[in-house]
């Protein structure tokens, strides 16, 4: 008997049933317990996987009627009810997931995935931004954010978790990395906040221990990043950074800016191009070993630059300015800047997609007391990811993407088949919607390739 190839899917399920079987489990050990942690955090990833709230409703009808689903033959579970699996999930910490990014991350290095994004010889970009995922008066848990509005004394609850973001200015994939929630910790007297959180997962990005030898790590962040608390963290990590700088938050670094342009010692250099038709002059400005915050007692030597884009009248159209550690010259200055714009992918090709192109990140799939909203997020970036990968790899994959349009369409299809037929497996489920859109098929031949190679009979 030929042994079958596992699939891209398959090796990631793999990775994620290996990393979840040996979870603690904290219920009373009876030998009836029908599910275990396993049947609970897949049949919830399952559900986001597909992008469809009431799928293992579907899945445990299915199974009913005609003994088979497809969360047995795709994810090899049995089918928890909703309210069971919350009750669950909403007792486990996100924190058993972080292996699993991590295992997926060591195999995109396997496969040549992480290798596609280095940038200037050895560098991967990594994005760090916040985004919120839960903002309600009413709907609360432990782990919530509250703010109160001073007029009208009104609470309201929300999560944002820390997103970091493997990013790269040629591609339009990104690679997401394990979160880090923005969470009240039991006793602090303060609320958390970005940069607090960012602190933490810092502290549990190791990139694992090979990757760290063979690449170097740029931090990429918004203005709120470049202070020296967030800069000296990062340096101490052995982390290099290209953080956005504004003239309104870092007035001493650009008051020493405007005096170096006094005494003409700004480096610069200036070039054109044509975008949209219309003809563009850029002019780069930098400074090395410039103190960011003056003659303050927290101090740091930062290497400054900016990007002025003007068109042919001289109307100023974009202004970019950054800090980095990273030496500026003649040579580098320009992959410099690209890199530090890159960190809009973080928004544009992660948190956006998230939110608003198929996967609902905001969307209330269940709160809980303690950690489902939390589990729910990270389960849901993990299905993301998984997507992502098989984007790279996966050829069948990437032809119905091609075939069938946006992300919203792609998951309208494996949803309308997953919840009227049984597939032997997710591969031949592709392999059914290539040939059904590409080649098509007579309505007689249908019932005999259905059931003798992709659908099981029932």
């Amino acid at each position: 008997m030929i042994e079958e190839k596992v699939s891209i899917f398959g090796k990631m399920l793999n990775i994620f049933k290996d990393n979840i079987k040996n979870i603690k489990d904290e219920r009373r050990q009876r030998s009836d317990l029908k599910y275990s942690y396993a049947d609970i955090i897949l049949g919830a990833f399952s559900m986001l996987y597909f992008q469809n709230p009431s799928w293992l409703s579907y899945q445990k009808k299915m199974q009913g009627i005609n003994g088979q689903s497809n969360a047995t033959t795709i994810f090899g579970i049995k089918v928890p009810s909703e309210n069971h699996s919350k009750k669950l999930l909403d007792k486990l910490s996100p924190k058993v997931f972080k292996k699993v990014y991590d295992d997926i991350l060591l195999e995109c290095e396997r496969l040549n995935i992480i290798s596609q994004f280095i940038f200037m010889k050895k560098y991967l970009l990594v994005a760090v931004d916040g985004v919120q995922y839960h903002s309600s008066q009413k709907i609360k848990c432990k782990c919530c954010q509250t703010k109160k509005d001073r007029k009208t004394g009104i609470i309201t609850y929300s999560h944002v978790a820390i997103t970091p973001t493997i990013v790269h200015p040629k591609l339009k994939k990104v690679i997401a990395l394990f979160q880090e929630f923005i969470t009240n910790e039991d006793g602090a007297d303060k609320q958390d906040c970005e940069v607090n959180a960012t602190k933490r997962w810092l502290d549990t990005f190791d990139i694992l221990k090979f990757l760290k030898k063979k690449y170097k790590i740029i931090i990429l962040g918004d203005d709120l990043y470049s202070r020296y608390p967030m800069i000296q963290k990062i340096l101490d990590k052995g982390h290099s950074f290209i953080l956005v700088c504004k003239t309104t938050s870092h007035k001493a670094l650009y008051k020493t800016v405007e005096a170096y342009k006094q005494t003409k010692s700004v480096k610069t250099f200036t070039t054109t191009r044509i975008h949209n038709g219309k003809k563009q002059i850029l002019t780069y400005n930098w400074i090395n070993e410039i103190l960011l915050n003056g003659n303050t007692k927290d101090n740091i030597e930062v290497n400054w630059c900016e990007l002025r884009i003007v068109n042919s009248d001289g109307k100023q159209l974009h202004c970019f300015s950054f800090v980095t550690d990273l030496k500026i010259t003649k040579n580098s200055i320009e992959e410099i800047i690209e890199a530090g714009r890159t960190r809009w992918k973080i928004e544009n090709e992660n948190n956006n997609t998230l939110k608003t192109k198929g996967y609902d990140l905001a969307h209330n799939y269940g709160h809980g007391d303690e950690y489902l909203s939390q589990n729910i997020c990270s389960l849901n970036i993990l299905a993301f990811l998984f997507h992502t990968v098989q984007e790279f790899e996966d050829k069948n994959y990437i032809e119905v993407r091609a075939i069938v349009g946006t992300r919203r369409e792609f998951f309208q299809t494996l949803n309308m088949l997953t919840t009227m037929f049984a597939m032997r497996n997710f591969d031949k489920m592709l392999e059914f919607i290539i040939i059904q859109r590409t080649d098509g098929m007579k309505v007689d031949d249908v019932g005999d390739y259905i059931v003798g190679r992709c659908f099981l009979e029932l």
